[in-house]
């Protein structure tokens, strides 16, 4: 798999092949032994993380879960609310792996810590408290399925 890697400031690019686990496996260990730099490491890693961390999902769903909740925590903590719905997308990917892998403690410690640290966030928080729920950003309906729905409900009524 080809990474390329944004470094410095004019965020050139670093290109390098490598193996998928191998990077995940790394940035495994560096969650565990110092989160805030695993955060730092994903905001560097911002868009090879993903890549990564999906090819691991299946053979690793711990790592992927701690790695899906750092890019959700690193989005969160950034409070950049337009990119609250991606910070969701997270959080359920991190949920789902942490099922698979049987850590249902781990997730919810995260929501103890999302809850405290972000309760203010009125926005984020009405989407968290969904996703913890059980209903997550996929099962609602896509903005093109609403504005279809939308749409058919008003041509009906025209006729």
């Amino acid at each position: 798999m080809r990474l390329e890697v944004p470094i410095g400031p004019d965020r050139a690019c670093f290109s390098f092949v490598c193996d998928p686990d191998d990077v995940a496996a790394k940035i495994g260990r560096l969650i565990a032994h110092d989160p805030a730099r695993a955060v730092t490491l994903c905001e560097a890693f911002l868009y090879t993380t993903e890549p990564v961390v999906k090819k691991v999902e299946k053979s690793r769903p711990d790592l992927a879960a701690r790695l899906w909740r750092a890019q959700g925590l690193r989005i969160v903590d950034a409070k950049k609310s337009k990119y609250d719905d991606a910070a969701l997308s997270n959080f359920e990917s991190a949920k789902r792996c942490f099922g698979r892998a049987g850590l249902q403690w781990e997730w919810q410690k995260t929501v103890s810590q999302v809850r405290a640290d972000h309760h203010r966030k009125s926005g984020f928080m009405d989407g968290f408290e969904r996703l913890v729920d059980g209903v997550g950003p996929s099962d609602e309906p896509s903005f093109m399925e609403q504005a279809k729905a939308r749409f058919r409900g008003r041509h009906r009524r025209t006729r």
